[in-house]
């Protein structure tokens, strides 16, 4: 079995340019190699990141039922 040994990131700008081309959109990218002591850090950093930000669900869905509340009264 083969395995991939890079990583393409793409990563996309959708801002406007004056002119012919005004809904192009500008692109970036990135090579990487994947396995790298820095791959499995960034991995890591967005693992903790996106586990901080579950955390912040219970806050979000009382926020969710306070407005509701508040709409409902109004």
């Amino acid at each position: 079995m083969k395995y991939h040994t890079q990583l393409l990131t793409l990563d996309m700008d959708a801002t406007a340019t004056v002119g012919a081309d005004a809904d192009a959109v500008r692109s970036r990218w990135t090579l990487s190699k994947i396995g790298t002591v820095e791959e499995r850090m960034e991995m890591d950093r967005e693992m903790k990141s996106l586990e901080e930000r579950l955390g912040e669900v219970g806050k979000w869905e009382a926020r969710v039922k306070e407005l509701d509340e508040l709409l409902r009264c109004g």
